[in-house]
């Protein structure tokens, strides 16, 4: 009982609680100030000149829902959304509980595939959540497994999956699964829908 006040008293009255960040400071639609050169030279997909680095940018959002101007439904209610010339190219989207990050979305924006070729943009995202969450308190990492994303197509004892949903499934596992693997993440033995990274110092 005394550990749940406790909890309790800290989200309320804590400033520097975790949970308590995004509500007082994270500002939906705010250039996000980061120093973005090292992720785009680490994880640039090409290597035949040097990254351009000043048409990309991130910016933060709070809050669910389609934004018109984003070209991405936010599935979560923080995230970073990569831009590129200022359209933006592609979004990473994370809940927070207790001590960690929960990552549920990372997409992609329709039609800007040949911006996105020349990242490993998944990872970068990633790795932009991971460094954030580390400055900001948070001890864990999360990635939901693709097969409990929503957009994941499940098995149906009535009919066959076509190939349009087989080869969704398949995107959407190298996307989630394949992206937590590389990324050092691996399977959390509390929780079989998720992929979990420790960051603790």
């Amino acid at each position: 009982m005394f550990a749940f006040f406790r909890s309790l008293w800290r989200l309320v009255f804590d400033r520097e609680h975790p949970r308590r960040y995004p509500s007082e400071r994270f500002k939906d639609g705010r250039r996000y100030a980061i120093a973005l050169a090292p992720y785009l030279r680490d994880f640039s997909a090409t290597e035949k000149k040097p990254m351009a680095l000043s048409p990309f940018s991130v910016m933060l959002w709070h809050g669910w829902g389609w934004e018109r101007t984003e070209h991405v439904f936010r599935d979560e209610p923080f995230g970073f959304l990569l831009r590129y010339n200022r359209t933006p190219i592609a979004g990473i989207g994370f809940a927070l509980k207790e001590q960690a990050v929960i990552i549920g979305q990372i997409q992609g924006v329709q039609g800007c595939a040949r911006e996105l070729r020349m990242l490993r943009w998944e990872r970068m995202l990633v790795a932009i959540v991971v460094d954030w969450a580390r400055a900001h308190g948070f001890l864990i990492i999360k990635i939901r497994r693709a097969e409990h994303n929503g957009y994941y197509f499940k098995e149906n004892p009535r009919r066959d999956l076509d190939k349009r949903e087989i080869a969704r499934n398949a995107s959407l596992k190298r996307r989630y699964n394949g992206t937590a693997r590389a990324c050092g993440f691996h399977p959390d033995p509390s929780d079989p829908t998720m992929l979990v990274r420790s960051i603790a110092p």
